[in-house]
C-alpha cells in the first residue's frame, strides 16, 4: 500500500513545481519525481546520501531520512 511520500507534502505545500525542486536540490527533474512517489510505488527511489542531506537542509528538518522508510514502532502482541 502506497502513502504520501512526505517529500510530495513538502513540495505541495510550498507551491515547487518538480523542476523547482530539483533545482534546490541539484539533482535531475526525474530524480526529484522519482524521490517524490509515493513510497513502495513503482519508480520510487531512495534519495543518495548528499541529495538526502540538501532535503533536510531544504525542508528544515520537516523531512528526514526514515521519512524513505516503512518502519512501524508498534509492537505486535
Amino acid at each position: 500500500m502506497s502513502e504520501l511520500n512526505k517529500l510530495e507534502d513538502y513540495r505541495k505545500r510550498n507551491n515547487f513545481t518538480y523542476k523547482m525542486l530539483a533545482q534546490k536540490l541539484d539533482v535531475s527533474v526525474r530524480t526529484a519525481i522519482r524521490h517524490c512517489r509515493p513510497l513502495g510505488a513503482t519508480g520510487f527511489h531512495l534519495p543518495q546520501q548528499k541529495t538526502m542531506e540538501r532535503i533536510i537542509i531544504l525542508t528544515e528538518g520537516y523531512v528526514q531520512p526514515n521519512d524513505f522508510y516503512h518502519v512501524s514502532l508498534k509492537k505486535e502482541i
